[in-house]
């Protein structure tokens, strides 16, 4: 039997996430303000550029700390799969068996570990998605990373080079 392994979410990576969302916001009143004070063309531009980022950073708050609260793990690793909450655009609960491969790499500048899934779990995971910004980030994330599933250092607190050979162990483990 697996032993049921439990990894929580990186505090400083959440808090620096929701300090940059509320400073962008103070930008995007500012600018709304310099656009309804001092009425011009440019100032249209800055009350229109302000209402976007406040409207994109306050949903951004919102679905960072929605997330927090609905799960409280970022990583649960068990006998029958893992099931990946790190982060907005994760699958949930994947079985061992839909993972083909595991790889350690370097994306954006920070390592992270790719999980290579099974082509069905991949297409079935993108069309009954029924939220349209989560779909779009999984299909950008497919196009980009070659996969749904990415785990990014910053987002779990674990030390990242026992998280990829445990995942890897419990992989070879549950295949064999």
């Amino acid at each position: 039997m697996i032993e049921e392994i439990k990894i929580k979410f990186n505090n400083e990576h959440w808090t620096v996430l929701i300090i940059a969302s509320i400073a962008i916001i103070a930008f995007g009143i500012i600018s709304f303000y310099i656009g309804i004070k001092y009425f011009s063309i440019e100032s249209v531009m800055l009350l229109f550029f302000g209402i976007i980022l406040i409207s994109l950073f306050t949903t951004s708050i919102y679905l960072y700390i929605l997330h927090r609260i609905r799960n409280k793990y970022a990583v649960i690793l068990s006998e029958d799969g893992i099931y990946d909450n790190s982060s907005f655009t994760s699958l949930g609960f994947i079985k061992w068996k839909n993972i083909i491969e595991i790889r350690k790499v370097t994306l954006y500048k920070k390592n992270a570990i790719v999980l290579i899934i099974s082509t069905s779990l991949l297409n079935k995971s993108i069309n009954d998605e029924t939220n349209f910004i989560k779909k779009l980030h999984l299909k950008l994330n497919y196009i980009t990373c070659g996969t749904l599933v990415t785990i990014f250092e910053n987002s779990i607190d674990y030390n990242f080079d026992s998280f990829c050979k445990i995942v890897l162990d419990k992989l070879q483990s549950a295949k064999s």
